[in-house]
Formats: C-alpha cells, sequence, structure tokens
C-alpha cells in the first residue's frame, strides 16, 4: 500500500530512523500513555491494592506455617476415660473440639470430610494404662485426603502439637527411672555392706571354720565383686537420659544468613508475583487498546521508529512498578524485614525484572485479538510461572523435569535476582549473570515483537 503521495511505507520509516528529532515523539507517547491511566480511574486504585492484598495473603500462609497450631481445628475421640491432662493440653495447642457418643468416630469422620475439623483423632481406652507401663502408645488421626498438601503437613503438624505432652511423659518417665535406680543402688549398698561385714567376721574367725574358710571367703569375695559390678551399671542408668533412648540425634538449625528474617526473603517473591500478574495484564491490553485506537496503524503510517514505541512503553512501565516496588518494600518493613543492598545493583535488578515483564506482556498484547485473549494469555502463563517460581513450592524436592521448567521460566530467576539484590547485599558484579540471562530472554521477546508489529500488525 501507498502513503499520501506514493510514497512507500518502508521508504518512510527509514529516513525516519535517520532523524534524531523524531525521537521526541518518544515524550508524547508516555503522555498518551499516562492520560489513559489517568481516564482509567479503577487502574492506579488496583495496581497499587494489588501489592497490599498479596502481602497480606501471603503473609497469613507463611504466619499459618510457622503457628499453625492457631488455625488447625481438631476434632477428638477418647475412649480412654483417664485422658483430661492430654485434652486439656490440647485446647491450649489447637482449637479442640471433645466428641461423645457411641457414634463418636462416625461424627468425627464425617466433621473431616466436612472441613469441619482440619484433624481428627481416636484416643484408644488402653492409652494411659500402656504409657503407665512404660509402653508406647497410639494415636489414630484422620485428614482429608482429597486435599493432599494439607493432609501431608497435618500429620507433621499434630506431632509438634504433642510435643509439649510427650516431652512431659518422657521427662516424667526419666525422673522415675531415676528414681527406681537410686533406691535399687541404696538397696545393694546395703547389701555389699552386710557382705562386706560377714566377710571381716569370717577373716576375724578363720581358724574356727578350718578347711572351709577358703571356700567361704572366695564365695564372698566373688559375691561383693560381683554386687560392685552392678552398682557400676546402675550408675550408668541413673545417669542415662530418657532423651537419649528416644532421639539419640537431634538438629539445631544454624543461622545461614546473620541479621535476616523470612520476612526479608518474602519482598522478592511478592514483588515479582505483583509484577509479573501487574505486567502482562496491563501491557499485554494496552497493546489492544492500541490496535482498536488504530494508534499502532498511525504510528506505522508516519513512519515512527518502532522500538521508539516500545521504548515507551517500557518506560511507562518501569515508572508505574517503580511505585509497587516502594510501596511492598513499606509495607514488609513492619514485619521485620531486613534490607542490605547497593542502590545501583538494587535498581538494575528491579529494571531489569520490569523489562522482562513487560517484553512478555508486549508479546501477549501483539499475538492476541481482544482484551479478553490478552488476558486470558496472561492468566495462562502466569499461573504455571506462579507455581514453578519456587515460592509456594519448593523446588527443590521437585523432580528433575521440573526444575528444568523452573529454571527456563524467567519469574524463578527474577526472585532469585531480587534476593540477591536487595537481602544478601551482592553488586551489580555479582549478580551480572542472571541480569544478563534476563537480559537476553528480553532481547529475544523484543524481537519477536518488533516483528510482529511491522510486518502483522
Amino acid at each position: 500500500m501507498v502513503q499520501g503521495g506514493g510514497t512507500p511505507p518502508g521508504h518512510g520509516e527509514r529516513k525516519m530512523k535517520f532523524n534524531p528529532l523524531h525521537h521526541l515523539r518518544l515524550l508524547g507517547m508516555l503522555f498518551k500513555e499516562f492520560k489513559l491511566l489517568v481516564r482509567r480511574k479503577k487502574t492506579p486504585i488496583l495496581v497499587l491494592s494489588l501489592p497490599l492484598i498479596l502481602l497480606i495473603v501471603y503473609s497469613a500462609g507463611s504466619n499459618a506455617i510457622t503457628n499453625p497450631q492457631a488455625v488447625i481445628t481438631v476434632g477428638v475421640c477418647s475412649e480412654d476415660p483417664q485422658t483430661s491432662e492430654i485434652l486439656n493440653m490440647m485446647e491450649g495447642n489447637f482449637k479442640l473440639t471433645k466428641l461423645e457418643g457411641d457414634d463418636c468416630i462416625a461424627q468425627l469422620m464425617t466433621g473431616v470430610k466436612a472441613g469441619d475439623y482440619i484433624i481428627g483423632f481416636v484416643i484408644p481406652s488402653d492409652f494411659t494404662t500402656k504409657l503407665n507401663q512404660g509402653d508406647q502408645s497410639m494415636i489414630t488421626y484422620y485428614v482429608d485426603d482429597s486435599n493432599p498438601l494439607t493432609a501431608s503437613m497435618s500429620g507433621f503438624f499434630l506431632e509438634q502439637g504433642f510435643n509439649t505432652y510427650s516431652r512431659g511423659v518422657v521427662s516424667s518417665s526419666e525422673q522415675e527411672l531415676r528414681s527406681i535406680a537410686r533406691d535399687t543402688r541404696t538397696k545393694l549398698n546395703s547389701t555389699i555392706l552386710v557382705l562386706n561385714t560377714t566377710y571381716s567376721v569370717l577373716e576375724s574367725n578363720k581358724g574356727l571354720l578350718g578347711l572351709t574358710y577358703p571356700i567361704i571367703s572366695e564365695y564372698l569375695s566373688d559375691s561383693i565383686n560381683e554386687l560392685i559390678g552392678y552398682d557400676d551399671d546402675l550408675r550408668f542408668v541413673e545417669g542415662i537420659s530418657v532423651d537419649f533412648l528416644t532421639k539419640p540425634v537431634y538438629f539445631a538449625k544454624g543461622t545461614t544468613y546473620e541479621n535476616v528474617n523470612s520476612a526479608s526473603f518474602n519482598f522478592a517473591s511478592i514483588f515479582c508475583i505483583v509484577s509479573i500478574f501487574s505486567l502482562l495484564l496491563l501491557t499485554s491490553t494496552s497493546i489492544i487498546f492500541d490496535k482498536k485506537t488504530n494508534y499502532l496503524l498511525r504510528i506505522k503510517a508516519t513512519g515512527t521508529f518502532i522500538p521508539t514505541y516500545t521504548v515507551s512503553k517500557i518506560i511507562f512501565y518501569l515508572i508505574l512498578s517503580l511505585a509497587q516496588f516502594f510501596l511492598i518494600m513499606l509495607l514488609m518493613l513492619p514485619q521485620g524485614a531486613v534490607f542490605n543492598f547497593s542502590f545501583g545493583a538494587l535498581m538494575a535488578a528491579f529494571a531489569m525484572i520490569t523489562i522482562t515483564n513487560t517484553s512478555i506482556g508486549l508479546l501477549i498484547g501483539s499475538l492476541s485479538e481482544s482484551e479478553n485473549v490478552a488476558i486470558l494469555f496472561s492468566l495462562t502463563l502466569s499461573l504455571p510461572f506462579l507455581f514453578l517460581s519456587g515460592a509456594f513450592f519448593p523446588l527443590e524436592f521437585m523432580p528433575g523435569y521440573v526444575k528444568f521448567f523452573a529454571r527456563v521460566i524467567p519469574l524463578h530467576s527474577e526472585i532469585s535476582l531480587l534476593k540477591q539484590a536487595s537481602v544478601l547485599g551482592w553488586n551489580l558484579e555479582m549478580i551480572n549473570p542472571l541480569i544478563t540471562e534476563l537480559g537476553l530472554i528480553s532481547l529475544i521477546l523484543l524481537g519477536i515483537n518488533y516483528a510482529i508489529i511491522k510486518f502483522k500488525s
């Protein structure tokens, strides 16, 4: 198609590429983006409220994992009438509901399936008797297996909740064992004293005993020595810890990073998740808007340098994301987040994350025919990115092929990059590998996007 006066569009575009003044159009494009943002009054509110909403949800989830007893509801059926102590302890650690009646277990199962109780457990009739006899007792618990993640974590949390009671039983058994050992040693020492006295009397009257003295003397001597050996064994039993018998090896978690807590690292996850959701949706729909209003056609018709249009989008969303960035950082401070960063490295990490997510959003918008398709496309990409980012599921425990896909998607690298730059204090040189990796991804995406706008849009 020939534009005004028969000048091919490609020729006009080539002329504009070499005209530096033409790039002043960038200011006009930025003004257009800000004007559009003001017209869409709900968009700024949503952009700034998303960090707050995600922060509340993420923080609540983190608190529930670190302090699960505060939110776990438990139903219990006790067939042992002597379990008041353990039930009183459970009421302090969980939200406990005691069930009674002949159909107690059936009620419990129904409650677990209905979600009334996260955990239901049954205390058997011989529970206290076995403990008093020094035997191991068993409690059967039930969880809703239709939710595998909750089910797998519930058993761990239940054992944590029983730690206080279990340690009390262990401590009581230890004291009782030591008391028995002391009493036995006292009786044994009294017996040894009697035998030593008897041996002394025999020694004093060995002449009267004649030939029987050596036999009796040797027997008493061997008996005394053997009892002394028993005394040493009892000393060992008296000094042994029941903790050693129940858990001979325990683990103490050391501090890997000094003066840093989980809230500090959560900042990176929260911002990157907010960034990818916001930018994919906003950028893709803004491209659709420019298509509908024929703004892209006008740019091409006037021979405007297409990368200028792309740069205007990137600058605009850098400014918008910067507000989210500092807002999230400010909201994390009351939670005890500690930041340790080089300002240059932190801004480089922020810019690279924003450019990468904007590049993905631009490509989605260029490939989509409508806003609905762009939104669906954005969500279809964002959700797998989220699950493979390591923010919710630990990738270290995942199979190798999952780790491979997680390494390929940018969100995992973005979170790692921001952790390094905001908390670990890495400088530009140290974060350069991830900057380069994300930069290459962005260049490839922007190159594809350029080709689509130039030859298809």
